[in-house]
């Protein structure tokens, strides 16, 4: 069964909250703990605005959908008035042409009687055929001769049948004529409401896909917040270990200081002891700023520098060169963590003492492992883009105590 999508995502920071409690539990608050707080807030905010932009989504859709298939009925209509149009086209043509066959018909009738007319004046001579021709009427024509009441009885019932049949046909065209401009009113109208429409859809489109836009964009920052969340947390966990530890040291080397003989009557006898005493070389401790006993730990431009970046802390300084480019310790120390750390990609994490500890992010190789001893200078992997980078570069970072400091204030 697939969990709610607000519940799997509350289930996801159970384990981070748990660190935070733990943390607080023993004590070792860090100004790392602000940075988580401050992180899982706006993570909070971005899924908020990802269920609102998913809700969108899903609504632009859903009208995206309805309107392609108002576009398809629309489309069918217009289609089909078209066909109609098409089949009127079909039968006003059929109908010219029947009109026109008894018009030719009725020429041809009219030429037959012409030539019956002609016969008959050739057989009769002109006497005759002037003596049909002299009555008063037609009618006393017809009454006259036998031959020309039977010509002209016949070929005016024939007149009048293509006659009929013409006015029928004509009026019929007429009528299919109104009908094929009707039909094409109608497939204008509609190609009309066809275009409205797809303008409405490509609109919607271009609405749902801004939508499914800003929800990839909403997944990738609430990936990356994710990410980040995770990274703070176990780098919290670390520096509260790595505090522990130090305490622990530092409480055992008391002990052992107020353990050990008073030697100072002997020494002031001239016992040859070293005059320094046994205080630590200071190898260990957080050095001022500015002071020596650190390097570079790449060769490159400087392209971004510890700071407020894109409304949030940029927790170190980003050193571009080409990739492969040697990736050295910035001070002697030991490998605390040599792998892939989320939105750092490739990183390593150089523990120096005294709650001190560099990072290098972003390699394209990884060269040393957990618990390794490394000098100043050592080289620890090679620069890359990996993990949540725009090119190549190295993240370089100082915390003291989980605390990021400005790298500027330790670099020569």
């Amino acid at each position: 069964m697939r969990l709610p999508t607000r519940l799997r995502r509350a289930l996801t920071v159970l384990p981070v909250a748990l660190v935070v409690l733990l943390l607080a539990s023993t004590a070792l608050a860090s100004p790392e703990e602000a940075r988580l707080q401050d992180t899982r807030a706006e993570l909070s905010e971005v899924r908020d605005k990802l269920d609102e932009a998913e809700e969108r989504r899903d609504t632009e859709t859903e009208e995206l959908a309805d309107l392609e298939d108002e576009v398809e009925t629309v489309l069918r209509a217009v289609n089909e008035a078209e066909l109609a149009v098409e089949r009127q086209e079909m039968a006003v043509a059929d109908a010219e042409d029947e009109l026109r066959a008894l018009i030719e018909e009725a020429q041809g009738q009219r030429e037959a009687s012409a030539e019956r007319v002609r016969g008959i004046y050739m057989q009769s001579g002109d006497d005759s055929l002037q003596a049909l021709l002299t009555g008063e009427s037609i009618n006393e024509v017809i009454g006259r001769s036998t031959i020309l009441d039977v010509l002209a009885r016949g070929d005016r019932e024939t007149f009048e049948a293509l006659g009929a049949s013409a006015v029928a046909i004509s009026a019929q065209a007429e009528h299919l004529q109104e009908e094929r401009a009707a039909l094409e009113r109608v497939k204008d109208e509609q190609r009309q409401l066809l275009a409205e429409v797809e303008e409405l859809r490509d609109d919607q489109a271009f609405a749902a896909a801004e939508a499914e836009a800003e929800v990839d964009e909403l997944h990738e920052h609430e990936a990356y917040l994710a990410s980040e969340e995770r990274e703070i947390a176990q780098a919290a966990r670390r520096a509260a270990e790595e505090a522990e530890q130090a305490e622990q040291e530092e409480q055992a080397e008391s002990r052992r200081v107020a353990e050990r003989p008073d030697r100072s009557s002997s020494e002031d006898s001239g016992g040859g002891g070293d005059s320094g005493g046994s205080a630590s070389d200071g190898g260990d401790d957080p050095p001022p700023a500015s002071s020596g006993g650190w390097a570079w730990p790449a060769a490159g431009t400087v392209t971004s520098e510890y700071g407020p970046r894109w409304g949030r802390l940029h927790a170190g300084i980003d050193i571009a060169a080409g990739t492969g480019t040697p990736i050295t310790a910035a001070r002697a120390g030991t490998v605390s963590s040599a792998g892939w750390q989320g939105g750092y990609g490739n990183a390593v994490m150089v523990s120096h003492g005294g709650g001190i500890v560099t990072l290098y992010a972003h390699l394209s190789s990884i060269d040393v492992s957990p618990g390794q001893s490394v000098g100043q200078g050592q080289r620890l992997g090679g620069m890359g883009c990996t993990g949540s980078c725009t090119g190549t570069h190295l993240h370089f970072e100082v915390r003291v105590n989980g605390s990021a400091q400005n790298p500027r204030g330790y670099l020569p």
